[in-house]
């Protein structure tokens, strides 16, 4: 599978875990002491594709992060 593909997949699954996590916080608005998740790819992603290390798109995976 070439790069753009790989990306393209890696961009799509990203978006749909995003879509999700917001989803969740919408979800548990009213929740007491709920804490926010967001999805991280974008620096991940970057760093993958500017890799030399064959793969490194195949082990990419974004980050779930949670509000402080």
């Amino acid at each position: 599978m070439n790069t753009t593909i790989k990306m393209l997949s890696a961009v799509l699954d990203s978006t749909a875990l995003r879509q999700n996590v917001l989803a969740n916080n919408i979800a548990n608005v009213n929740t007491p002491n709920f804490k926010r998740l967001d999805v991280e790819f974008k620096n991940a992603l970057n760093a993958a594709l500017q890799s030399d290390q064959p793969g490194a798109l195949d082990n990419f995976r974004p980050t779930i992060i949670k509000d402080k």
